[in-house]
């Protein structure tokens, strides 16, 4: 099982926890295909098309333009590879984020006018939609 943190997703690399029993500790995996962000918001869940585990890198501002980006992007550590998913509703960077019974919860962030939001936006992997 592998386990992915980001809150920051450099252009070249995102980390990843290693398990226990390989003892690898932190790890660079390639960061080919993902949008590079800055202010994401990163969970780990589950997805229909994966074997395993995945990690989610959520909106963000596009590191090169600082633009808001409303992404969402999914990490499959055993294929090494990234898929884009339906875009966020209420596109923010700095959200909090959670994986809750199956959903992505992203709560607050910062929108385009760079005023904090109270929204609540959730995700379902298994139909690729948003509530807002």
């Amino acid at each position: 099982m592998t386990l992915i943190q980001s809150i920051w997703t450099p252009p070249e690399s995102i980390c990843r926890l290693a398990t226990a029993s390989d003892n690898a500790g932190w790890q660079l995996e390639p960061n080919t295909g993902a949008i590079p962000n800055i202010w994401a918001a990163g969970v780990v869940g589950t997805h229909p098309g994966a074997a395993g585990p995945v990690g989610y890198v959520i909106g963000g501002l596009k590191d090169s333009t600082y633009a808001i980006n409303p992404a969402l992007q999914m990490y499959d550590p055993d294929k090494s590879e990234w898929t884009l998913l339906a875009s966020m509703p209420n596109p923010v960077y700095a959200p909090v984020a959670a994986w809750i019974n199956g959903s992505i919860y992203v709560a607050g962030g910062i929108d385009a006018d760079s005023i904090a939001t109270k929204d609540l936006q959730v995700y379902d992997p298994q139909t690729d939609t948003w509530d807002n």
